[in-house]
Parts: structure tokens; sequence; C-alpha cells
């Protein structure tokens, strides 16, 4: 980062995207049960009225939900935000593909 103060639509862009696990309150989880029962019981709750942008959370919830359940695009999800060992991946865009490209077959390579 150069230093300099964020926009406020740079700021909302890069900061205030709710995180799929942040979105279902599933941090640091990995029971595929227990994501379902808090999918089931989420979207039951959320109803007219209640909440400003309903229909943008639903979307939000079952995106995640999609995400969390699916292993290869949760695997996919986890080196997007984490990186792999918790490191940030490189800052052109092609490596960074590549990386995690290559990451993603490592791991699934590991698991045969």
């Amino acid at each position: 980062m150069n230093g300099s103060k964020l926009t406020r639509e740079e700021y909302c862009s890069k900061y205030l995207e709710v995180a799929y696990q942040n979105c279902l309150s599933m941090l640091n989880r990995n029971d595929l049960a227990e994501i379902n029962s808090f999918y089931q019981i989420q979207t039951l709750n959320y109803y007219e009225g209640k909440i400003e942008n309903i229909e943008e959370l639903r979307e939000k919830i079952t995106e995640a939900y999609n995400t969390l359940k699916d292993p290869r695009k949760r695997k996919e999800y986890e080196f997007e935000i984490f990186g792999i060992f918790c490191r940030e991946y490189p800052e052109d865009e092609v490596a960074d593909k590549k990386f995690k490209e290559r990451a993603i077959w490592l791991l699934e390579e590991d698991e045969k």
C-alpha cells in the first residue's frame, strides 16, 4: 500500500465486502453439518421488514453456503482469503492465479 488514505469507494469494496465465513458466522469451522443447519436457520429467520437489504443478504448467504459445501470451491475460497500458509499471494495477477492453481493441485495430490 502506498500510505495514502483510501477513498470511500475503495474502502467499501476492499474492506466491507462480507467474507463468506463471516456472513455465515462460521469462521474457522469445517463441520458441514453445522454449516447446513446454520444455513437453514438463517435463511428462515431473515424475513421482509426486519432487514433493509434482505435480498442481498439472502444472496450472500446462499453464495456462502454453496461455496462452503463444495470442497473445491471452499479450497479456492480459503486460498483467496488466507493464502497458502497465511502468506499473501504475489502482486502480479497472472502469477497469483498460477500460484493459487498450483497450490490447489498440490493439496489435491496430497489427499490422494
